[in-house]
């Protein structure tokens, strides 16, 4: 039940591929079961997705359609040369002009839009305007954060590389021009600069919500901040709970249960065919069925459907992953935390091949809380996968572990604490205007 007196006008507001939306997706039908009318910011993409959600459609750029980040592998992978990453163009190791490759102009324009007479604008914090709209529109903000790297614990390594990381960015180059750019439209719009070391002022309100469990890291205290984790919210896409397995593929698992399940999600990656033909050799030394979702990577090979014709693999169609991880012996993933999240709230132990961005600090996670394994995905062959798959995933000790692990995985309870603090730092905001 909505403890605010009215309804009140909530803009969601996500950037990024399918993991960083869907958590908001979720928030957004929470909020909208408590009363509230949603807007939601997103790409074109999504428009079906968010309107059958019930929420209107607000279009906030840039769009990071499946086509376009199928095309740039290299923009998604974060590895060295030296250790099998990518080699990159030199204008793309520079960054090139940041400012303008991230639409920022169009992005304020959109989202400034979306805002308008709205009552709270919920950012996401990879959103370098949000915190201009709110100024200058004078409506409140909250910054929503769905992946833990951003508030690790205190006194541990990611937080130190995350200190260190932001003292380079304020005199990198290409950083400092990209925080110089933001601060010169602040000025265009009226509005104050912000200071050398407190950059993070652009993407952070005073409000923050961390869409995360504990286990992945309990933030540390920051000044001027107000931070609440409430644990992972996990969006159930429309049609999920009326969807019914293929036939072929309940007969399969009941002739062999246990699959290795191999899911990307949103992930490119820069040989698809490679990279299903070696977990389908590791599959075969197990003497396991490989299931596969094609994702945004578009994974397929002659080989993978040679195996599809004889019962040693299946390509998953669009359908829930719970259901599927269920399933699973082991999931195979990229490292996304909303993938890694679901796959632990299933009960099934993990084998992650991070390819960037926080994929490296979940990997290392699932590791240190005796979740599964992390390999490098420029290094797999398929014995060497196997090996890893059967003598540090597929053991009974992992398993036993990470199903106690699910227990603490309450979609539900966490939104309800996500909505209680929103309607509560609302009501903060409207004593303070009295």
């Amino acid at each position: 039940m909505c403890i605010l007196e009215v309804m009140a006008v909530i803009v969601l507001n996500s950037c990024g591929t399918l993991g960083d939306h869907f958590p908001f997706l979720a928030l957004g039908k929470a909020l909208m079961r408590a009363g509230h009318e949603v807007r939601y910011g997103g790409p074109m993409y999504l428009r079906g997705e968010i309107e059958e959600c019930g929420m209107s459609f607000w279009r906030v750029r840039p769009e990071m359609e499946p086509g376009a980040v199928k095309r740039r592998p290299e923009s998604y992978d974060h590895w060295s040369e030296e250790r099998g990453g990518l080699a990159k163009a030199k204008e793309a190791r520079s960054l090139g002009n940041l400012y303008e490759g991230l639409e920022v102009e169009k992005r304020l324009e959109d989202l400034m839009e979306a805002t308008r007479g709205a009552d709270l604008l919920v950012c996401s914090i990879l959103q370098s305007v949000g915190k201009m709209v709110s100024e200058v529109l004078g409506v409140p903000m909250v910054t929503l954060c769905v992946v833990p790297w951003f508030f690790p614990d205190a006194e541990t390594s990611a937080a130190r590389g995350l200190a260190t990381r932001d003292e380079k960015a304020q005199t990198r180059p290409e950083t400092r021009a990209f925080y110089d750019a933001l601060d010169g439209l602040r000025g265009r719009l009226g509005l104050g600069s912000i200071p050398l070391g407190k950059e993070l002022d652009h993407f952070e309100s005073r409000w923050i919500l961390l869409a995360t469990n504990e286990l992945f890291g309990k933030p540390m205290a920051k000044l001027e901040r107000e931070i609440v984790q409430t644990g992972f919210w996990f969006h159930e896409r429309p049609g999920w709970a009326e969807w019914e397995p293929p036939a072929e593929l309940k007969q399969l698992l009941e002739e062999r249960p246990g699959p290795l399940v191999l899911a990307f999600s949103s992930q490119p990656v820069r040989d698809p065919e490679a990279v299903l033909d070696v977990h389908l050799g590791a599959a075969k030394r197990l003497g396991r069925v490989l299931v596969a979702q094609a994702g945004w990577a578009g994974l397929d090979s002659a080989r993978f459907r040679e195996a599809c014709a004889v019962g040693e693999a299946f390509l998953f169609p669009a359908g829930p992953q719970d259901w599927l991880f269920r399933q699973a012996g082991v999931v195979i993933n990229h490292g996304g935390i909303g993938t890694v999240a679901r796959a632990i709230r299933a009960g099934v132990p993990l084998l992650v091949e991070p390819y960037g961005n926080d994929q490296f600090y979940n990997a290392r996670q699932v590791v240190a809380i005796g979740a599964g394994a992390a390999v490098n995905p420029h290094r797999l062959t398929a014995e060497g996968l196997a090996r890893v798959i059967e003598g540090k995933v597929m053991v009974p000790e992992v398993r036993e572990r990470v199903r106690e692990m699910a227990r603490q995985f309450d979609s539900e309870a966490a939104l309800a604490t996500a909505v209680g603090q929103i309607e509560s730092w609302m009501n903060e905001g409207k004593k303070k205007q009295a």
